[in-house]
């Protein structure tokens, strides 16, 4: 009798245990615990295995629920497409022939467009031709009615009795047959853009602005901005030099700073020129500095984390701010000097006390914070790479690293900054490294505010500046120029003395270029001499000389040829033709010389 189980023959051991003798008593006893072994062992592994079961059943259950999840959750989106699909389709906004094809209904669109535009063509062209029909036919035999029509004036009656005479049949007789007009052509798209850009050109020609330099010497806009060559060069610093200033209402004092935290102050009308002083504190590359309006401070800021104001006298530090990000611009008020502003690399405006030291006034440039924590927002960060103020510091100009120029409103008295709207002026979303506000008169436009923009999307930008900006009319793009500006802060300034009608600007290709704004064409000059990127250029008061630097550390100081000043001008007197010719000092000099000559 075998038992295949061992909780069974346990049993029957321990059933028989009672009737067998005391000698086989041990070996029972010896049976029975191996049985008891085997029953434990038994019971664990199948233990173990009622455990993996119940584990793997477990996470089956789990990615069965998650796959069920995520079905319901694509069925519940395909509803909700297909919903929104009928519903456009209903509406008449979509025509589908399924649903989510839309290429046919773009061609059709687009071919329904085409067909519309070239029918309004063919209709202008039509409606031309008729016109010039027409008028061939006045000039042919103009009727008796058309004729009475054109009386309604007594000044015309004689033109009208002499038009008839022309046209009688004794006078048509006597000259003979009138040569019959050939029939206009009708004109295509290309022939009316040609006549339109002669049209732009006769209109910009007569718009130009003729300044008392042209009027009285004749000479071109290339011609007035000639120079002789290099005045002077500095070589004052090892690493690149990105930022070069004049002084205000000077001519000789000029700055510059560079990669290595310096600023240099030189006088560059002695003889020789030479390097005055130089202002040492920043850890890092200067990002911006600025002269006050007397010229007595400098304000200056770094990738260091400050701002410092420096005292040009003696050269001494007076005030150091500490940010939590990197400084990158700065300006004075230009009514207020006590009023200084700087932004930094966390998209912030801060308006400083200069006598206090203490922050008036910030203003973010960043989106709300309700908006920041949007997945389309995370990691959002923004620049302030640029600054300005309007000429009455009632308008504030803010560039920043997304391309965009922000326009505020700014209160004086209760020192209030007031957000007006934002226009995009880099469309490819490029920084915005330069802006600078110029409000002139001229004959076509009494009131002409302008901003010179330089993008890094090599391009040199003029906007028209509304005279009350709103959220929807802020400004105006007005012109571009090309230069190359991809990765480094160029910037650009206007030409003072010349109203304005004139840009002179770096660029990455070694090169100093001068536009002329009226005509909108090739540059009017350029000046080749750098070995480096040319970053920032400047003239001084009388526009004498203009300074440029470059990547290598050098500074050029350009002089003018033939230039004929405010300040040199005593008097303007005609000539035979009738033309203004000014007389300068060394004119009435010679006077009395010639007059004791010819007596």
């Amino acid at each position: 009798m075998s038992f295949s189980n061992p909780s069974s023959r346990r049993a029957s051991l321990s059933s028989s245990f009672m009737g067998r003798s005391a000698g086989k008593l041990p070996e029972l006893m010896s049976e029975i615990k191996k049985l008891d072994l085997q029953l434990i062992q038994s019971h664990r592994k199948i233990l173990k295995g009622n455990f993996k079961e119940n584990a793997e059943n477990f996470s089956d259950s789990e990615d069965e629920n998650a796959e069920i999840e995520a079905d319901s959750r694509d069925k519940l989106y395909l509803e909700w497409r297909r919903a929104l699909l009928s519903r456009k389709t209903k509406e008449g906004k979509l025509i589908l022939e399924e649903f989510g094809d839309r290429s046919t209904w773009y061609h059709q669109q687009r071919s329904k467009l085409i067909q519309e535009k070239r029918l309004n063509q063919r209709k202008k062209q039509i409606k031309l031709h008729a016109e010039e029909t027409e008028r061939n036919k006045l000039k042919r035999n103009p009727s008796d009615s058309e004729l009475d029509k054109k009386d309604d004036s007594r000044s015309r009656s004689h033109s009208i009795d002499a038009i008839r005479r022309n046209f009688s049949k004794e006078n048509l007789n006597k000259v003979g047959k009138v040569k019959e007009e050939p029939l206009p052509v009708i004109r295509g798209p290309n022939t009316v853009r040609e006549e339109s850009k002669e049209k732009r050109g006769s209109l910009r020609k007569q718009e130009s602005v003729v300044t008392l330099l042209e009027r009285s010497t004749g000479k071109t806009i290339g011609d007035a901005y000639a120079f002789a060559g290099m005045h002077h060069i500095f070589v004052e610093h090892t690493q690149p030099v990105t930022l070069v200033r004049f002084a205000n209402a000077e001519r000789g004092l000029l700055a510059f700073a560079s990669k290595d935290g310096k600023i240099s102050i030189c006088d560059v009308l002695s003889t020789p020129p030479r390097l005055i002083r130089t202002l040492q504190g920043h850890l890092d590359s200067i990002t911006d500095f600025k002269w006050s309006m007397l010229n007595d401070i400098i304000i200056s800021t770094a990738n260091d984390k400050t701002v410092r104001v420096w005292q040009v006298k003696n050269g001494e530090l007076m005030r150091t701010l500490q940010d939590k990000f990197n400084t990158i611009c700065c300006a004075f008020h230009p009514i207020n000097n006590n009023i200084f502003m700087y932004g930094n690399g966390g998209g912030t405006v801060y308006f400083v006390n200069l006598s206090t030291a203490k922050i008036v006034r910030e203003v973010s440039l960043l989106p709300p914070k309700s908006t920041l924590f949007l997945p389309k927002n995370l990691g959002f960060s923004l620049n302030v790479n640029t600054v300005a103020f309007s000429d009455s510091g009632d308008l504030l100009f803010v560039g920043d690293s997304k391309g965009y120029i922000h326009t505020f409103t700014y209160d004086m008295r209760t020192s209030n900054c007031t957000f007006v709207g934002k226009i995009l002026a880099s469309a490819s979303g490029r920084p915005v490294t330069s802006i600078e506000f110029k409000a002139w008169f001229t004959s076509q436009d009494h009131s002409h505010p302008s901003l010179l923009v330089n993008c890094c999307d090599s391009t040199v930008k003029i906007f028209k500046v509304s005279e009350q900006p709103t959220s929807v009319n802020q400004m105006k793009l007005s012109s571009q120029f090309p230069i190359i500006a991809k990765d480094e802060p160029i910037r650009s300034h206007f030409c003072a003395n010349r109203d304005g009608s004139c840009i002179v600007t770096g660029s990455e290709d070694s090169i100093v270029y001068i536009y002329d704004i009226q005509t909108v064409k090739a540059p009017i000059n350029q000046l080749q001499g750098h070995s480096g990127i040319v970053y920032d250029v400047s003239w001084n008061y009388d526009e004498s000389i203009l300074a440029s630097c470059d990547s290598s550390g050098m500074v050029i100081c350009w002089k003018r040829v033939n230039q004929v000043t405010p300040a040199a001008i005593q008097s303007i007197s005609f000539s035979g033709a009738g033309q203004e010719k000014p007389s300068t000092k060394e004119e009435d000099k010679e006077k009395p010389k010639l007059e004791e000559n010819t007596s």
